[in-house]
């Protein structure tokens, strides 16, 4: 008679666990919706009139030039850490005492 009653209490369990699943997954898939296409024209008819490429060309060489200016910088400010004096900290003593330490 127990035995039944297991087997009972296990078709019970899956049936359940089978509601559950069916319960949780109703839901609805919509369809997307159509993305627009893209031509493989250079530029837009609408832009091509507007484009000044002399002025294009211009902004391009201004920020090769600030590139250039921002490096400069950069290096001569790198090169300003040659000229600190380190000692004043005296951390050779403090490494020789640190290593002499029991």
């Amino acid at each position: 008679m127990s035995k039944n009653v297991k087997s009972n209490n296990k078709n019970t369990k899956k049936s359940a666990s089978k509601s559950k699943k069916s319960t949780r997954n109703i839901y609805k898939i919509e369809s997307l919706e159509p993305r627009l296409m893209m031509d493989a024209e250079p530029l837009d008819s609408a832009l091509e009139p507007n484009l000044d490429i002399e002025q294009f060309d211009s902004y391009v060489e201004q920020i090769g030039n600030l590139s250039d200016s921002i490096g400069e910088k950069a290096a001569e400010s790198l090169g300003q850490f040659n000229k600190i004096d380190f000692t004043q900290f005296h951390l050779a003593d403090k490494a020789n005492a640190a290593v002499e330490m029991p």
